[in-house]
């Protein structure tokens, strides 16, 4: 039985072509809802092959990001459904995707242990972080557990990125995407970060019900 991954987004459709030519498979249908307004519309799309993780709008509203276990992030146009691109790059699924605070930057973060910057006027890949390092063998699926979560500072100079298994947390410097610093000791599997709307403090929630505070 055909399982189908369902997207729902809030007064926002989006239409589905790719940026990059594809020989996959047929794709498994995404389904998007608006609201309950009576020009409501209801769009079965074919996008991501399986699974949606993450989801972010652009800070000025125009466009969506998707991030997806079929290793790709797709950028969409919010108002007219359009895709306009795919990023490739993954070699495991995407787990994490957000705009830089001016718009100007795409951050995704996969189970491959990487972030990657993306420019998103073109596929172009700027830059790929590395520092998250599998600590853990894969479980008895075969899957790596990489980086969960990620966030921009409120400036966009600087971004975090928590992981599953490897239990650390890194500060990088966006521009040049060196490592800064690293969050390790009793971090139990990061399930998000933020920073402070200063900056000057980064937030962790962990898989333990707690949540922890670091000065940037």
């Amino acid at each position: 039985m055909q399982i189908l991954h369902h997207l729902i987004i809030i007064t926002v459709f989006l239409t589905l072509t790719a940026c990059l030519g594809s020989n996959q498979p047929n794709p498994i249908p995404i389904k998007l809802e608006g609201s309950a307004a009576k020009d409501t519309k209801v769009f079965v799309q074919l996008g991501h092959y399986v699974t949606v993780n993450s989801l972010a709008f652009s800070p000025d509203g125009k466009f969506v990001l998707s991030g997806s276990m079929d290793k790709t992030i797709k950028l969409w146009e919010s108002k007219t459904g359009r895709e306009i691109r795919t990023f490739r790059g993954h070699s495991q699924r995407v787990n994490a995707v957000a705009f830089s605070p001016d718009g100007q930057f795409i951050l995704s973060g996969s189970d491959d242990n990487t972030l990657k910057l993306w420019g998103p006027n073109s596929c172009r890949l700027i830059h790929t972080f590395q520092g998250h390092t599998y600590d853990v063998a894969p479980d008895y699926s075969g899957l790596k557990y990489g980086i969960t979560t990620i966030a921009f500072s409120p400036d966009g100079k600087l971004a975090l990125s928590g992981s599953d298994k490897n239990q650390k947390i890194i500060l990088w410097d966006v521009k040049s995407g060196r490592e800064i610093r690293a969050f390790e000791g009793s971090l139990n599997q990061i399930t998000a970060v933020a920073f402070s709307p200063d900056g000057k403090f980064a937030f962790a929630a962990l898989n333990e019900e707690t949540e922890s505070r670091y000065s940037i």
